[in-house]
């Protein structure tokens, strides 16, 4: 685990303690796909045990940084290890926190959700609410909404292909367009038909 895990992490604490964000009936936190946002759960507890452990020489670090110096060290370990242990509580506190879960309709979005679920559970973290996006809800007899649909998302996606192509950080690389195909890519022949329509065009 990183440091801007840590970081993140003790914002949110933050959050729940001081007066300015008392006004707020509801913080919502965007967290980062699966693996991320589990590691940012289970960090808490990973740093508070390091940092006991570091206390523990805490003779050591005022002889090698000086009585003050090694003083305020410790102080700062102390706090940091108070913010863990408060954020370990107000992660599993379901009367204080929720997680929702999205993704999106296809098998491996349902696979991972399914795990994030039961990851979830395991740490004790409160979940009951999954939001599934990018649906499509058109009837057969809808044509004209589909037209309009298909029309303005093909020209967001030119835009936004313009804009990459003028990237500086982009120049140079060769970029290849993958096609929408009308299913899901899962299993051997299916990424065989896939690559064929993106590297052999």
């Amino acid at each position: 685990p990183g440091t801007d895990e840590a970081i993140a992490v003790a914002k949110v604490v933050q959050f729940a303690e001081k007066p300015e964000f008392e006004k707020f009936t509801r913080i919502v936190i965007d967290t980062a796909p699966t693996g991320h946002t589990l590691r940012l759960l289970t960090l808490p507890s990973f740093i508070a045990l390091s940092i006991d452990k570091i206390l523990k020489f805490r003779s050591v670090i005022s002889q090698l940084a000086g009585k003050s110096k090694g003083d305020l060290a410790i102080e700062k370990l102390q706090e940091l290890q108070r913010q863990m242990d408060d954020a370990q509580s107000l992660f599993r506190d379901n009367t204080k926190t929720e997680f929702v879960i999205v993704g999106i309709p296809t098998y491996l979005s349902v696979a991972e959700s399914s795990r994030l679920v039961r990851a979830l559970e395991d740490e004790k973290v409160f979940v009951r609410h999954l939001v599934v996006n990018q649906i499509l809800d058109f009837e057969s007899k809808e044509e004209e909404k589909i037209k309009r649909f298909v029309t303005s998302r093909m020209k967001e996606q030119e835009s936004a292909l313009g804009a990459l192509e003028e990237a500086p950080s982009i120049q140079g690389l060769e970029v290849s367009r993958a096609p929408v195909i009308n299913m899901e890519v899962r299993g051997v022949p299916a990424l065989e038909y896939f690559a064929s329509l993106v590297w052999d065009p």
